[in-house]
């Protein structure tokens, strides 16, 4: 029988073949490429996977399954706040039209948060694909992280968006299958009444931690380029993100019933019950799990390097333009994030001060939104950024790139003092211009 590694590379590569074969082929019917519940759902599950790095760590109990389901509507809700209110400030992120100089001057600090916000994103997910195939598979982290991204990268230079879209519709059928599959197998191998009185006790990670994460999904979420894409993209958005949530807590849930059911109860990761999990199914087990997480994290990774792509070309691309540009932007991107993501640099710490810098535009965005007026934004962003410098200088730079109060505290600062500086510079400029329009 082949080792271990060798399944576990034929099965990732499967999924990775999958993925490029409906990306390629996705233009081909020529129909318009649309978004919806599978592209919300897609780009949800990334902070699923980043949930389930915190919980399982304590163990995933009944208390902490449910929490993770609560968890992954924070980013939605924060997206889908972000996109109607673009909407009705009269401009979308996806709208080609003419901007005139103040509103494409606000339009581009909102793409820039959005870069911001995706670069991290898929360096946390490149990460946790390198680490979930290097246990479960034997593979090395970074031979996953690259090969994950680089095929990624390449596939998308055909169609980008409309790739995405169609990879995350196929990835939505197959996960809400296993996740039924997972949770029939739980209730009749296992026993459901197990979930209510666990076997091995599970706690809930502390509460610093669960606030933190409450923080970072909710600034990360809200400029989100793939969220942004799918939901102001949608013929209407609240009902896109309600949908798609609905989607994504039906999934987690019947999936984590399903294993918690399994094992007893409660589910504890990377300990001795994880690996149990990997060794009772075998080999060939093993190489379905992997085929799964992988065709899993390539959808979410194709969705958030195609729109920040996206992103990006909106910045320095005209109409005519946009094919070429957009493709070397797929490049850049897609080598920035694997390059990080090889380093296997801690999830919290990407996610924080990530968080921190798109939190930091966003709020300049908001400001100059509701009062039609943008003034030195560089100067409002470094004077966010600067101050949550403080914060890490006061708590300790290792409390606060991690899930801590401390990390709660920097984001606040940076997103506050950016608003302010914006709304203090926007009426300073008004004072000093007064004058001269009389």
């Amino acid at each position: 029988m082949m080792p271990v590694p060798i399944w576990s590379a034929a099965a990732a590569g499967v999924a990775m073949l999958i993925l490029a074969t409906l990306a390629v082929t996705s233009g081909l019917r020529g129909r318009p490429a649309k978004t919806g519940i599978a592209s919300v759902f897609t780009s949800t599950t990334a902070y699923v996977l980043i949930g389930v790095v915190l919980f399982t760590g304590s163990g995933l109990g009944i208390a902490g399954l449910l929490l993770l389901g609560l968890v992954s509507l924070v980013p939605i809700a924060a997206s889908a706040w972000l996109a109607t209110m673009t909407q009705k400030s009269g401009r979308t992120t996806v709208d080609q039209g003419r901007d005139d100089l103040e509103s494409g001057r606000r339009r581009k600090v909102l793409l820039v948060a959005s870069i911001a916000s995706g670069l991290g994103l898929v360096t946390i997910q490149l990460t946790i694909a390198g680490r979930v195939l290097s246990l479960v598979g034997g593979v090395r982290p970074y031979a996953a992280t690259i090969a994950i991204g680089g095929a990624v990268t390449v596939y998308l230079l055909a169609t980008g968006l409309r790739a995405s879209w169609r990879t995350s519709r196929w990835t939505m059928y197959v996960c809400a299958a296993i996740a039924a599959v997972i949770f029939v197998i739980g209730a009749l191998v296992g026993g459901l009444s197990d979930i209510g009185s666990p076997v091995i006790p599970s706690q809930l990670p502390s509460t610093a931690s669960i606030v933190s994460l409450f923080v970072a999904f909710a600034v990360a979420g809200a400029v989100d380029p793939a969220l942004m894409r799918s939901l102001s993209g949608a013929r209407s958005t609240v009902k896109s993100a309600v949908s798609g949530g609905a989607v994504t807590v039906a999934f987690t849930l019947a999936f984590g019933f399903g294993i918690m059911a399994l094992y007893g109860g409660s589910f504890w990761a990377p300990t001795l019950q994880f690996f149990a999990l990997v060794v009772g199914v075998g080999v060939i087990g093993s190489a379905v799990l992997i085929f799964l997480f992988t065709l899993m994290i390539g959808s979410i990774v194709d969705g958030l390097i195609a729109a920040a792509s996206e992103a990006a070309t909106d910045m320095i691309a005209d109409d005519e333009d946009r094919s070429p540009i957009r493709r070397i932007v797929t490049v850049i991107f897609g080598i920035v994030a694997i390059a990080i993501a090889t380093v296997a640099p801690p999830i919290d710490a990407v996610l924080i001060g990530g968080a921190i810098v798109a939190g930091s535009l966003a709020a300049i965005w908001v400001i100059a939104t509701l009062t039609a007026k943008l003034t030195n934004p560089a100067v409002a962003f470094a004077t966010g950024v600067l101050g949550a410098i403080v914060v890490a200088l006061i708590a300790g730079f290792g409390n606060v790139f991690r899930f801590d109060w401390a990390s709660v505290i920097a984001i606040a600062v940076a997103v506050l003092l950016s608003g302010v500086a914006t709304s203090i510079l926007n009426v300073i400029t008004g004072r000093h211009a007064a004058p001269a329009r009389t």
